[in-house]
C-alpha cells in the first residue's frame, strides 16, 4: 500500500465504523445546535490495481457551535486548536463534517465555498447530517470540479470499514450508518482482476 497522495481523479472513500459512530454521537441534535468537526486519515494507492482511496480513521469534534454564515472563520480557528491535540496522527486532513438543523440535507453555498477553499483535494470529503425525530438524514459530499451543480449536490457513495475484530457475520448486519435516506449494500468492494477466459 502506497500512502503518497496521487492527485488523479477522485479517490474511493472508506470510513471506519467507529468514526461514523463518533460523528453520529456528536451531531445527534439533542441540544438543537449545529456542530462540526474534522476527519483525519490516509490517502493510499493500491499497487496492484492502481486504485486511489482515502481512509478516515479519526474524527475530531470541534467544541463550539457551528455558524453556517461564517463557516470559514470557524473552520480555521477550530483546526488551529485541534492540530496540537492530534499532532501524533501521521495522516492527512481528509475532510470535515457538520450538521444542518434548518437547511436540510443539501450542500449549501457556504458549504461549497468551504469545500472549494479548504477541502478541494481528490481524497477529501464532507459529511452533512440532519438530525430529526424520525432519525437523521446524512450524506457524504465530494468536490466534483467538472460536474453540474445538481450532481455536485448529490450525496456520494462510500464504504464503511469494520474493525479487524468484527466477524463476517457481524459485519453483514452491524452498521454505524443510521441515516434513514441511505440504503446499505453489504457487498465487499473488489478490485481484483478477473481471470482470463479459458480457451478450449
Amino acid at each position: 500500500m502506497d500512502r503518497r497522495p496521487d492527485g488523479r481523479g477522485l479517490y474511493e472513500l472508506f470510513i471506519h465504523r467507529s468514526v461514523i459512530a463518533d460523528i453520529n454521537r456528536h451531531l445527534d441534535g439533542a441540544d438543537g445546535d449545529p456542530h462540526f468537526g474534522f476527519m483525519l486519515g490516509h490517502a493510499c494507492r493500491c499497487p496492484k490495481s492502481g486504485v486511489n482511496y482515502s481512509v478516515v480513521d479519526t474524527a475530531i469534534a470541534a467544541p463550539e457551535v457551528f455558524a453556517e454564515e461564517a463557516s470559514g472563520s470557524y473552520l480555521i480557528r477550530a483546526w488551529a486548536e485541534a492540530r496540537s491535540a492530534f499532532a501524533d496522527h501521521t495522516g492527512l486532513l481528509v475532510g470535515w463534517y457538520h450538521s444542518h438543523q434548518l437547511l436540510g440535507l443539501i450542500l449549501s453555498e457556504s458549504d461549497e465555498d468551504a469545500n472549494g477553499r479548504y477541502f478541494d483535494q481528490p481524497w477529501q470529503a464532507s459529511i452533512i447530517v440532519v438530525p430529526g425525530s424520525k432519525g437523521p438524514l446524512g450524506g457524504v459530499f465530494r468536490l466534483y470540479p467538472d460536474a453540474e451543480m445538481a450532481e455536485r449536490r448529490r450525496p456520494s457513495p462510500f464504504y464503511e470499514l469494520h474493525d479487524e475484530s468484527t466477524s463476517q457475520a457481524d459485519a453483514a448486519t452491524l452498521s454505524a450508518v443510521k441515516w434513514r435516506n441511505y440504503g446499505i449494500d453489504h457487498r465487499e468492494p473488489s478490485y481484483e482482476p478477473q481471470a482470463p477466459p479459458q480457451v478450449s
